[in-house]
C-alpha cells in the first residue's frame, strides 16, 4: 500500500511539472483489442429467438432484432447466418444442453447465437443552463426545467454449440441514451442501441483496433 502510494504521488508530480513546464503532448494511438470468442470452428450461425425479461413495449422486438442481426452479421462475418423461432420460456433454458441439442440442424459446425433482453423507457426532469465561463457572459441565462426520455437495452448474449449444446459464451451489455424529443419512439432508440451492442459483440469476435489517448512526457 507504502508503494502504491508513493508511486501514484511521483506520478501526480510528472504530471504537474510537466504541465507546468508544458513539456509533454497528447497522442492518440491504435491498440489492439483481443478477441474473447473464437467462432473459427462453426461454418453456421443460427440466430433464435430472444428471451423478453418484460414483454410490456410499443413494438415487436423478436422480428426487428432477428432481422437486424441476420442481415448486419451476414455482411461481418463469413459464415452461413440463418434464424430460426425457438420459444424459450425462462431464461434457465440457457443452461440446457439437451434443448439446444434437440434443436440442432442437420448442418454440422453450427453455434446458436440467443440471449434475453430487458428494453425499458422513462421520462425524467432536470435543470438544463448553459454552461459559460463567467467573463464570457456576466449575465448568465436562467436554468430551465426541461424533460429527457431515455430508454434502456440490457442484453444478455448467449453462444451455444449446436452440437453439445454447452454455452461457449455469455456477456451481458447495457446501453443508455437519451433524446431530447420528448415523443421519441421506442423502436427508432432500440436500433441505436442494438447498433452499439452489436459493435461491441464484433469486437470481441473478430478483434480489431481502439483508438485511446496516451501522455508523452519529456525530461
Amino acid at each position: 500500500m507504502k508503494r502504491n502510494r508513493i508511486f501514484l504521488l511521483l506520478l501526480i508530480f510528472l504530471v504537474l511539472y510537466s504541465c507546468k513546464t508544458g513539456n509533454y503532448w497528447k497522442i492518440k494511438l491504435e491498440l489492439p483489442v483481443k478477441t474473447s470468442l473464437d467462432i473459427s470452428q462453426f461454418k453456421n450461425i443460427v440466430i433464435t429467438n430472444f428471451f423478453l425479461k418484460d414483454d410490456k413495449n410499443e413494438f415487436e422486438i423478436n422480428p426487428d432484432l432477428l432481422e437486424y442481426l441476420s442481415s448486419e452479421l451476414s455482411q461481418d462475418l463469413d459464415k452461413n447466418i440463418s434464424t430460426k423461432n425457438i420459444i424459450l420460456d425462462s431464461e434457465d433454458v440457457f443452461q440446457n444442453k439437451d434443448f439446444w441439442k434437440n434443436q440442432a440442424p442437420e448442418e454440422d459446425a453450427t453455434a446458436f447465437l440467443t440471449g434475453s433482453i430487458e428494453y425499458t423507457a422513462e421520462t425524467r426532469k432536470a435543470l438544463i443552463g448553459k454552461n459559460k465561463k463567467q467573463f464570457e457572459n456576466p449575465f448568465p441565462s436562467q436554468n430551465r426545467l426541461a424533460s429527457r426520455k431515455f430508454y434502456t437495452l440490457k442484453m444478455n448474449v448467449y453462444f451455444i454449440n449446436a452440437a453439445t449444446g454447452e454455452v461457449i459464451y455469455d456477456k451481458n451489455f447495457k446501453e443508455t441514451q437519451a433524446y431530447e424529443n420528448p415523443n421519441q419512439t421506442a423502436e427508432f432508440a432500440f436500433f441505436d442501441q442494438i447498433h452499439k451492442v452489436k459493435e461491441k459483440l464484433l469486437r470481441q469476435v473478430l478483434g480489431g483496433e481502439r483508438m485511446q489517448q496516451r501522455y508523452l512526457i519529456s525530461k
